[in-house]
């Protein structure tokens, strides 16, 4: 992506979701759960992560994603 006009780099957008199960839970509840948290991680503006639960509890990170993440992928590191 170096000579990308849009940008150098790759980011991603992700849509969580978890349950623990119970006797009525579906899998389409977690896929439809997980569908409308990537919209929403989509709807701004990209390079985001949204995680929400079937009940539709939009969970907050705790912690600091900065500090698991290493920043835009460089082909050209070592490191990656």
């Amino acid at each position: 992506h170096p000579n990308s006009p849009i940008s150098p780099y790759i980011t991603v957008s992700l849509g969580v979701s978890s349950v623990v199960p119970r006797n009525d839970d579906s899998e389409v509840t977690l896929i439809v759960t997980a569908g409308e948290a990537l919209a929403e991680a989509q709807a701004l503006g990209g390079d985001n992560i949204i995680v929400k639960t079937p009940q539709g509890l939009r969970l907050e990170n705790s912690t600091d994603l900065d500090n698991y993440t290493s920043g835009p992928f460089d082909p050209n590191s070592t490191e990656n």
